[in-house]
């Protein structure tokens, strides 16, 4: 029966991805709509500035930019606890490089490797890292093509919804990463295909007795299908329709609750990118995904699907940002295999002088768990300034505030967190 039950799943996966492919041939033209639009306005946070703006190092064909930070923290609830909050000052320290080719075939590798090194709890010490690579190859004018990988090593932060509650130190986990891009450009759009991997390897975790805590049963892999077709109606608007296809599957069962987690979630979107003047410009898709879990005990859910960004140009100096998103994912806690998120957001963005920008954002997240009749709830503020002292050192501060209802969780994950930051930037 399991096997009858395993083929019927290719099957199935293989007749999904068939149908994309069989679309991705139909379909006229793509890639972001946004790109079609043309170059009228800038938000604060995004316009040039040369005289601010990191030159790199060049070497022939080679450019090179480096990049180091350190700072340092202060987290009033460290360990993400509805009570008995303990605080801490943690030094931060990150260098990050990246090294382009501009030569026949573009490519560029960049990486980086990140650290966190507290006063007080020092078993909480982290050290992460990424590496990428990415190689372009354009087919005459039209046809582009991007292949690129990356893997990086992070640990997980205690405020996760999936955070094992029991453990002494933060687990840590690999995530590799492999994707491909195709995108043709016609008279009147654009057509863009993409199909990435993502692997995820969770390392077991020491609980506070000494005992090791299995977490192999939270590796996955996911795949993803995209197709976009973007075509231009005017000059100032362009429509866009997009398909997707996800496939998640894990490496085992969930041993504490015994439920199959793999799933599948197909979305269509369809949508409209606009630039009013020096108004508004963003992207606006609206659409329906349908999320079909394997374990019968997982209920499939059909909903509203959506993914917006505006940005609003208020006056030369103040640009809000709206964003709003509905989306589905893997979900590694016991008893659920996947989630429908909700998320809101606002941004302002203020340049009080040209080397000054200030900001002020808030966000709120709602996460729907599959098998589950309860909702995880997150609210985020923040505010910050970033002072650019001249083309190779910038100061950054940072004050942020959550609060975070995790209903789903009986040992108090529930909880809020100040954080305040401040770090000093140094880039080539």
């Amino acid at each position: 029966m399991a096997a009858q039950r395993q083929r019927s799943r290719c099957r199935t996966v293989a007749m999904r991805s068939a149908a994309i492919l069989c679309i991705s041939y139909a379909a006229t033209s793509l890639v972001v709509a946004q790109d079609l639009l043309p170059e009228k306005s800038v938000g604060v946070r995004d316009r040039p500035r040369p005289e601010y703006d990191p030159l790199g190092i060049r070497v022939g064909l080679l450019h090179l930019s480096p990049k180091l930070t350190i700072g340092e923290s202060y987290d009033d609830n460290v360990f993400a606890t509805e009570s008995n909050e303990a605080n801490d000052l943690i030094t931060k320290v990150a260098s990050d490089v990246s090294l382009q080719s501009r030569g026949r075939i573009p490519w560029s590798l960049s990486g980086g490797i990140s650290s966190g090194t507290y006063a007080e709890y020092s078993h909480e010490n982290y050290v992460d890292w990424r590496g990428g690579l990415a190689l372009a190859q354009a087919f005459g004018a039209r046809t582009q093509t991007v292949l690129s990988a990356s893997m990086a090593r992070n640990h997980e932060s205690p405020g996760d919804p999936a955070f094992p509650a029991s453990v002494i130190e933060r687990p840590d986990f690999t995530t590799k990463r492999a994707e491909l891009e195709l995108s043709r450009e016609l008279g009147f759009g654009r057509l863009k295909f993409s199909a990435n991997i993502e692997s995820s390897d969770y390392n077991d975790a020491r609980t506070v007795d000494g005992a090791e805590l299995d977490q192999d049963f939270r590796d996955r892999n996911v795949w993803e299908l995209n197709l976009r077709n973007d075509f231009s109606v005017g000059p100032n608007t362009a429509l866009f329709i997009r398909l997707l296809h996800r496939q998640q599957q894990y490496d085992k069962t969930d041993e504490v609750s015994g439920v199959d987690r793999d799933a599948a979630t197909d979305a269509i979107y369809g949508g409209a990118a606009i630039w009013i003047s020096n108004l508004v410009r963003g992207e606006v898709g609206v659409g329906v995904q349908e999320v079909d879990n394997v374990d019968p005990s997982q209920a499939d859910s059909r909903s509203l699907a959506f993914d917006g960004n505006l940005e609003f140009y208020l006056t030369q100096l103040l640009t809000a940002t709206l964003q709003a998103q509905r989306s589905s994912g893997a979900a590694d806690i016991a008893g659920s295999s996947s989630y429908v998120a909700t998320v809101i957001g606002v941004k302002l963005d203020y340049e009080l002088r040209r080397n000054v920008i200030l900001a002020a954002s808030f966000s709120h997240s709602e996460r729907d768990y599959s098998g589950l009749d309860s909702n995880d709830t997150s609210s985020l503020s923040a505010v910050s300034a970033q002072w650019l002292l001249n083309r190779h050192a910038r100061l950054n501060f940072t004050f942020s505030m959550v609060d975070r209802d995790y209903a789903l969780r009986t040992t108090g994950r529930s909880f809020t967190q100040d954080v305040f930051s401040a770090d000093l930037s140094f880039v080539w």
